[in-house]
């Protein structure tokens, strides 16, 4: 079995004062606009959320299909990028 991560996100209203998962997906996409493609799909998880309200579960679909195969080293830099900004304002 290989070994799996934890990537923590959303942290509004804990340590930060606004959204960061979608902050932290708008930086992935655009230091790689192919990633756009995942987006793709975001209408069938938006018809989803409203079937069966699951938040997690449409948080976790967007992860995927935006995030999904990014190597461990990539998303360190996305992350300190995104702290370096969130820091810088406020």
């Amino acid at each position: 079995m290989e070994p799996r991560g934890l990537a923590v996100f959303d942290l509004d209203g804990t340590i930060t004062y606004h959204d960061t998962l979608l902050r932290f997906l708008a930086l992935a996409v655009a230091a790689r606009p192919r990633r756009l493609l995942g987006a793709l799909r975001a209408p069938w998880y938006a018809v989803r959320y409203l079937l069966d309200g699951d938040r997690g579960r449409l948080k976790g679909d967007l992860i995927a299909a935006l995030l999904g195969g990014t190597e461990r080293h990539e998303i360190a830099a996305l992350a300190s990028a995104l702290i370096s900004r969130l820091r810088a304002g406020g």
